[in-house]
């Protein structure tokens, strides 16, 4: 069954179609999206087995519990590719956002170009698919300080890949130098000697 078959098949069972995420926050849309896929019970979203569900924690539309947060524990997420388990996912303070990022991703079968080309309109994570919320919008100050950090940011890293900087890393000053490092001899007592 393709998932276009499914969506219909969810309309006939469920009585409406996934949700659409038009004025919907990231948790909402998270909450909508669990809902759709238990079949509109709360019940069966509250009891979801599927911790590896990167939006298992937010299923209930608001951020999770430490409690909660505990219970994931050292579970890997999906996309398996990504190689990060639950507890290092939520160490980063990673938001709904990326949550749902990583289960388009997920979705479209690891494919970056499917996660943007995504057809599925009638998903409740579609707008917010590429890990960014349209519905946020920013005053013409707040537009300029973002820009002058992003070009910040992207300064700092062309330097860095010009000139790599290894602190404590006595190689990189044999590079800066071209010279190989001394080393100090050490000259140790003979055992035979000392007494």
């Amino acid at each position: 069954m393709s998932k276009r078959e499914l969506s219909a098949a969810s309309v006939a069972i469920v009585g409406s179609p996934a949700p659409h995420a038009a004025a919907l926050s990231p948790l909402q849309a998270i909450r909508k999206k669990c809902l759709w896929c238990c079949l509109g019970s709360a019940h069966e979203v509250a009891l979801c087995p599927a911790k590896a569900c990167p939006s298992w924690p937010f299923r209930f539309g608001h951020k999770p519990s430490h409690e909660l947060i505990a219970e994931q524990g050292d579970t890997l997420l999906y996309p398996l590719e990504w190689r990060m388990t639950a507890a290092a996912f939520h160490a980063a303070r990673h938001s709904p956002l990326k949550a749902i990022r990583r289960k388009c991703f997920d979705c479209s079968g690891a494919s970056k170009s499917e996660v943007k080309n995504c057809a599925f309109n009638d998903c409740a994570l579609h707008i917010f698919r590429q890990g960014k919320n349209p519905n946020r919008t920013y005053s013409p100050e707040e537009r300029a300080r973002r820009s002058e950090h992003l070009v910040a940011k992207l300064k700092i890293a062309r330097a860095l890949v010009e000139k790599p900087v290894s602190i404590g890393d006595p190689r990189a000053k044999r590079r800066e130098t071209g010279s190989r490092p001394t080393t100090a001899r050490m000259d140790y007592p003979n055992p035979r000697t000392v007494r």
